[in-house]
């Protein structure tokens, strides 16, 4: 039996599934990853635009670049993996665990997302938190919308810094995130890691948490990961592939030939 097959058949007896996803499942999007040849760190310091003390060392270039990656999130769509798992919920409970910001999963129409990063889709005011002002996409290369410095944006309550509502370096994860993604873990029968290499800590030690209560694990992703051994099963394929075939063969009626 092959690893797809097997997996089919665990999820038919499952009543529970959770979904741990990375960067390469947004890559399908069109999304760039950070690492890889062409990511968003290949010609960048990390740190200078993801980071407190890069933010305040300079808040205009902060706030241009994140302007650039929102008009990219904007602009992608989910695909046809992303809008798999949303239907996978009229078959058993799924919780969707992704270390993405880009919101695609809840724009598939899955309703059971935990945002491990944030998303850059919202913002907030360094200084007074206020979340409904003006945000990054008000930005434009050539507007000065704060009517400060060039291309600057600012809270209109108290004057303070806008920012993504993403983890930077150095950064707590959101308020009780993990510990709803450990515990929908701990309680599911099956658990799936998707485009991603699930050997960044704290999402990487959820494969632990499955294990140690007995779900069976199976990564997706374009090729092995250097942690692929540590799973049940592996499925090399992309999830806009793969994802809708499991969704295909488990709602197909599985039936005994008719004898006379």
């Amino acid at each position: 039996m092959t690893a797809t097959a097997r997996l089919v058949s665990m999820l038919r007896s499952s009543s529970s599934l959770s979904v741990l996803t990375g960067a390469g499942m947004s890559a399908e999007s069109g999304i760039p990853t950070f690492r890889d040849a062409g990511g968003l760190w290949e010609d960048e310091d990390p740190v200078s635009l993801a980071s407190v003390d890069g933010f305040l060392a300079n808040p205009a270039r902060v706030q241009r670049w994140y302007a650039e990656r929102l008009r990219g999130v904007m602009d992608a769509q989910p695909h046809s993996g992303h809008v798999a798992l949303a239907e996978l919920e009229s078959e058993l409970d799924v919780t969707v665990v992704t270390q993405n910001v880009d919101g695609l999963h809840s724009r598939a129409g899955s309703t059971n997302v935990l945002e491990m990063h944030g998303n850059i889709t919202r913002h907030f005011c360094v200084e007074c938190q206020d979340n409904t002002g003006p945000g990054l996409s008000t930005l434009t290369s050539t507007v000065d919308t704060a009517g400060s410095a060039p291309g600057l944006v600012q809270c209109t309550l108290c004057g303070g810094l806008i920012r993504p509502a993403v983890v930077w370096f150095g950064e707590m994860l959101p308020h009780g995130v993990f510990s709803r993604a450990v515990e929908a873990v701990a309680e599911s029968d099956v658990f799936l890691s998707i485009g991603t290499s699930s050997s960044v800590y704290p999402a990487s030690s959820l494969i632990e948490v499955a294990q140690s209560n007995g779900a069976y694990t199976v990564e997706i992703n374009v090729a092995p990961s250097v942690a692929a051994s540590r799973f049940d099963d592996s499925i090399t394929g992309r999830a806009g592939q793969v994802l809708p075939k499991l969704v295909s063969e488990l709602r197909s009626t599985v039936s005994a030939p008719e004898t006379t």
